[in-house]
């Protein structure tokens, strides 16, 4: 990673995003550093190239992605080549108007109203909360499924979250029926080796589970 300056305004230090940034004020300033100026866009993204500049596990980052988007700090668009992220509240440091950029409610189209919202800073407001409350509720739906007993573990469930969030980044539908036929299938193995086979196939971008092949994988989950 090159040993470069970033210049962001103080409005990021605001109690509201330290609240609801946390860990992920790392990612989010990988972000805005790489962000395209003009556009306030981050065109043809590739989490493995992002984990590997960040020496942060793969699944790791996605799932920190996640939870920027579903904080309203960006929106991320699955493209032929990689991820379109767009950064929201974004102004130009290069302009002085104060003009704001992909605003959640008129995505790419740049706001008419001056705003005292800091420059590379993203929304963490009412509306971001609102955004968090129905994306949570909406993954709610879509892991109703119960895991098998033989499975409830911390470390499986957590595996088993960051699966079905890669399946909707890469429009991969999970139904209740999928989820079922995927969990009785991880429940012929190990806590351990079924969550190993989830990475796994999040690794190598797969669709599909099988069984382990990668060791760096199973090193990690002690196979």
């Amino acid at each position: 990673m090159k040993r470069t300056w970033i210049t962001v305004k103080r409005g990021i230090l605001e109690p509201k995003h330290r609240f609801a940034l946390g860990e992920l004020i790392w990612l989010f300033m990988y972000i805005l550093d790489i962000t395209n100026w003009e556009a306030g866009t981050i065109e043809n993204w590739l989490d493995r190239g992002a984990a590997e500049e960040l020496e942060m596990p793969l699944a790791t980052l996605r799932d920190q992605r996640r939870k920027l988007q579903e904080k309203g700090y960006i929106t991320c668009e699955p493209k032929q080549h990689g991820i379109r992220v767009i950064v929201h509240n974004w102004t130009n440091p290069k302009e002085y108007t104060g003009q704001k950029y992909n605003s959640k409610s008129t995505s790419d189209t740049p706001s008419d109203t001056p705003s005292d919202t800091p420059s590379l800073e993203s929304v963490a407001s009412n509306d971001a909360s609102s955004y968090s409350q129905k994306s949570q509720n909406k993954n709610q739906k879509e892991t109703e499924v119960p895991i098998p007993d033989s499975l409830n573990t911390e470390e499986f469930i957590k595996a088993w979250s960051e699966w079905i969030a890669f399946r909707k980044e890469i429009k991969k539908k999970m139904t209740p029926t999928i989820q079922e036929k995927q969990l009785k299938k991880l429940s012929e193995y190990s806590p351990g080796v079924a969550a190993a086979m989830l990475e796994q196939s999040m690794v190598n971008g797969w669709t599909g589970l099988f069984p382990i092949k990668n060791n760096d994988v199973g090193a990690k989950y002690g196979i």
